[in-house]
């Protein structure tokens, strides 16, 4: 592996990262907002509607029901947030083509990066075969590397929904 795959490897392993992390923020705010809202909402109703006349009522008391309801919807807006990171982490970019599409700003730089993508996993393949110059694709590589050395990934992968849901 030479030094311009592995840079190139290490600027995509960090985006998977802060992408994975910008997911995870993003349903565990809204998961969380959804829990506190539905047990906020429980106690509002046990303080209004929760107290029991004295009577004897077969079953469980409006208190008590008010109580489950309450946490059943706690533990569903933790479930909808467990469903909803399942469901961006599926949605988000799986390839490193994929993710190297993503990241570049310009088509140029997303051009060299996927390049180097794809290049950088061929490169074996390539110098065992001899069908391609390993010192030009060495020098691709290096070159690429040096370009995105100052991509700011917060800029490429924004964490806009996170902070939206907080």
């Amino acid at each position: 592996m030479t030094l311009g795959t592995s840079e190139v490897e290490a600027l995509l392993e960090r985006a998977r990262r802060r992408e994975r992390r910008v997911i995870l923020a993003t349903a565990a705010c809204g998961g969380g907002a959804a829990a506190l809202a539905a047990i906020l909402i429980g106690a509002v109703a046990e303080a209004r509607w929760g107290a029991t006349s004295g009577e004897a009522l077969p079953g469980p008391d409006a208190g008590q029901l008010i109580r489950w309801l309450a946490l059943f919807g706690g533990a569903a807006g933790l479930l909808g947030a467990a469903a909803w990171a399942r469901a961006g982490r599926r949605r988000s970019a799986g390839s490193p083509a994929a993710l190297a599409r993503k990241l570049a700003p310009s088509p140029a730089l997303r051009s060299d990066l996927l390049s180097a993508v794809e290049l950088g996993r061929a490169r074996g393949a390539l110098e065992a075969s001899g069908s391609a110059s390993v010192e030009l694709v060495d020098a691709h590589l290096a070159r690429t590397a040096g370009a995105v050395a100052g991509l700011d990934l917060a800029a490429a992968i924004p964490a806009r929904p996170a902070r939206r849901a907080a």
